[in-house]
């Protein structure tokens, strides 16, 4: 018999170390994920976003592009190392949950925005099932469909069974859902309290009471959870608008320290160091898509300097890029649309005036609730021919925009058509996400203001032409 000269605590040592030297991380598990389009007679483009961790909505991140067979069947599979907010688009539909890895989900889903997914299964659908149910808990589409009288009365009741449904489900799934869960919750109370009373009076012409103490105490509810609220993009971005507000309020005319304080406030919250990336993105890129170029030059090389390989450097320095060509001095492009004759217009075709630009379309309701205020200043200006009131439609359908005008026929002004919604020329010219828009150009063709204030702003806007009228003359 031949004996071993090593000693057993010696083998065991060896043993440890060669298992550590040949040890590598587990491999991600896999998120299977599937579906039909109800409805569709062909191909449906599917593109899967990681849409906890974008910055923007228009600034997708892309975890995958695929296509339903002709009967709107998909099929994807993710590898995920945790759960994560992930959203579907595509022409058909736009849907977003949280998964996890062993997931093997299962839904169907048509083209009308307002139906809930259905047919859900399979392992995890249940958290699926759980996010749909609360979807619509405190929707604004059912709660304006109620009388006013009863809203907040219905609203209370519905926040009551939300929370009672929150409360169940803390035991019942895994601490991560639970968070992005009651993250969705406090998002959703909050932006029940700070914009639904604005929304019923600017919509539905009703004036809806709002309760000042109870927003306040959401708002200081979302900023106490803000830690926890990493890769949930709405929670996300309502805590980003909620420091704008203030930051603001706090800096009305001056946009340098209103960064500075955007900034301060960031800090202030002790987010994890990829969260904070994500946060000071949201927050500069929301500067500067109002024009705000060169007071952000220096905060953005801070973000550089102290975030090397941020995921969101090139989406910034791009946008930063875009903005500066269409920054305030800068000269005008060149835009053309149609008239309601079918005679083209260039905007060149007013040099020598000073040009308020809205940017509008006709299915969009805060682009329309604004035409009034926009002729009441335009008659402010009636003796002046110095300045000229220019209306361009984004509207696809031409039809759609004539019949609007034919049937306000008080809606005076320059009107042009420039198809395309988000797509139009001026859209991409002007970097429009959103309407509506509106610009001032100055008599010698620049930029005067690339984010002008909107016609309900009233003497704040006349200050803002005037000053144009003003600085042309010089």
């Amino acid at each position: 018999m031949i004996r071993s000269t090593y000693s057993l605590p010696l083998l065991l040592l060896l043993a440890v170390l060669i298992t550590s030297c040949n040890h590598e991380p587990p491999p991600p598990k896999i998120a299977h994920i599937s579906g039909k389009f109800i409805g569709a007679k062909d191909t449906v483009k599917l593109y899967v976003r990681d849409y906890g961790q974008e910055i923007h909505y228009s600034h997708p991140i892309y975890l995958d592009t695929i296509s339903s067979d002709e009967k709107g069947l998909f099929s994807f599979e993710l590898p995920l190392e945790k759960g994560k907010e992930i959203a579907i688009e595509s022409n058909f539909d736009f849907n977003k949950f949280f998964i996890e890895p062993g997931d093997s989900i299962y839904f169907e889903t048509d083209k009308d925005y307002r139906t809930p997914i259905q047919n859900i299964a399979g392992i995890g659908s249940e958290k699926l099932e759980m996010q749909t149910l609360l979807k619509n808990q405190l929707s604004f589409l059912e709660l304006k469909e109620i009388d006013s009288a009863d809203i907040l009365p219905e609203y209370k009741k519905r926040l009551e069974i939300y929370q009672q449904t929150l409360d169940s489900a803390k035991s019942k799934y895994s601490d991560a859902f639970y968070t992005y869960l009651k993250a969705n919750f406090l998002h959703e109370n909050h932006y029940f309290q700070s914009m639904f009373s604005g929304y019923m009076k600017a919509l539905m012409h009703i004036d809806f009471p709002k309760d000042s103490i109870a927003e306040q105490k959401s708002t200081e509810e979302l900023l106490a959870y803000a830690s926890k609220g990493e890769g949930n993009f709405s929670f996300s971005h309502q805590v980003m608008y909620l420091i704008m507000k203030k930051a603001y309020e706090t800096n009305k005319e001056d946009v340098t320290k209103q960064i500075a304080y955007y900034k301060q406030a960031i800090d202030s919250l002790d987010l994890a160091p990829h969260f904070e990336q994500v946060m000071l993105g949201k927050g500069y890129l929301y500067f500067l898509e109002r024009g705000n170029v060169s007071e952000l030059e220096t905060p953005l090389d801070n973000y550089y300097t102290t975030y090397p390989k941020s995921d969101y450097n090139e989406t910034l320095k791009e946008e930063y890029n875009g903005w500066l060509a269409i920054a305030d001095g800068q000269p005008a492009p060149n835009l053309e649309g149609t008239t309601q004759d079918d005679q083209v217009f260039h905007l060149a075709d007013l040099n020598g005036k000073v040009v308020y630009i809205d940017i509008w379309a006709t299915w969009c309701a805060p682009c329309r609730e604004e035409i009034p205020y926009s002729q009441d200043i335009k008659e402010h200006y009636k003796d002046n021919d110095d300045i000229a009131f220019l209306y361009v439609s984004v509207d696809q359908s031409k039809k759609s925009w004539l019949d609007y005008l034919k049937s306000h026929p008080d809606f005076k002004g320059i009107h042009i058509n420039d198809p395309g919604n988000f797509q139009s020329n001026i859209a991409e010219a002007f970097k429009v996400s959103g309407i509506p828009r509106y610009i001032i150009i100055d008599k010698e063709g620049k930029i005067f203001a690339t984010d002008a204030k909107r016609p309900s702003s009233g003497d704040n806007l006349i200050e803002q032409l005037d000053a144009a009228l003003a600085e042309t003359k010089a």
